[in-house]
Formats: C-alpha cells, structure tokens, sequence
C-alpha cells in the first residue's frame, strides 16, 4: 500500500511540475511569459526512471548501511522520513 501511495506521491509531484512549466506559455497567460522545459534528471521523485531519486536524501533512512539492519527497525525508520510525511499529509 506504502508503495503505490509512493508512486502516486511522485507522479503528483512531476506532473504538477510539468504542468505548471507547460502552461507559462499558452495563451491568455501573462504577456511575455515563455515556457520553460525543466529535464527530468533536474526533477527529484520516488523510484521514477530518469529523475533524482529523492530517497537519496534521506541516506540514513533509506541508505545502504540500513540494509542490514532487522526489516522491523527499517520499517521503523521509514515512518519517520519526510517521504513518509509527505506521503501522510497527502491521505
């Protein structure tokens, strides 16, 4: 369940993103403005090919020396990421 609210989390923030760049340009915005296109690997997101992947900045969360550790205790310190509260706030 974790997993797919994560997935959601992360095309939620990309397309809102890509929304927001994608409309400057359209008619009836303000005069002046252009579109920006903003690459995907500028982009931080959840497990999303071609982006940063945002659990990179949580190391000691969801690093490599907390592979080790007992499924419980990962469990644990997930819950306490701010991926996790983002995630939350969005239920």
């Amino acid at each position: 369940m974790m997993y797919f609210l994560k997935q959601i989390l992360s095309m939620t923030i990309v397309s809102t993103v890509l929304g927001v760049t994608s409309g400057c340009g359209e008619t009836g915005k303000t005069p002046g403005s252009a579109s920006v296109e903003i690459p995907l690997n500028k982009i931080w997101a959840y497990h999303m090919p071609g982006t940063r992947e945002i659990s990179d900045l949580e190391p000691n969360i969801f690093g490599s020396k907390v592979a080790n550790l007992p499924a419980n205790e990962r469990f644990r310190l997930s819950q306490e990421s701010f991926t996790e509260l983002i995630v939350n706030k969005l239920q």
